[in-house]
């Protein structure tokens, strides 16, 4: 027998024990590549969101409170009561030009 026909066999089953080998490395490494994609998906989602939470935040600080409302609330029912007390106070010498006018005529 040549060295060829005996090393023949052999080297068909070193071939596919190969391929073998090579095919559970490549099933068995695919689920971490995967994760890995999705894990950097996810990280990158978390900064984007991590940005708009911190715009929020720096733009709340400018915005008025619970307790400017309530301050604006509160002037604006002072203004209107001193608004009706000059509307009021308006009428009376409306009503006392309008008697005036009247009575001289």
């Amino acid at each position: 027998m040549e060295l060829a026909d005996m090393l023949g066999p052999w080297v068909a089953i070193v071939a596919f024990l190969v391929a073998i080998a090579n095919t559970v490395w490549v099933w068995m490494s695919q689920p971490g590549q995967l994760a890995k994609k999705q894990n950097e998906e996810l990280n990158d989602d978390l900064k984007a969101h991590d940005r708009r939470i911190q715009s929020l935040e720096s733009d709340s600080r400018h915005l008025p409170t619970k307790e400017d409302f309530h301050k604006l609330v509160e002037q604006f029912a002072r203004m209107q009561a001193r608004m009706e007390t000059e509307m009021e106070s308006m009428g009376h010498t409306v009503r006392r030009l309008d008697n005036y006018l009247r009575s001289e005529k």
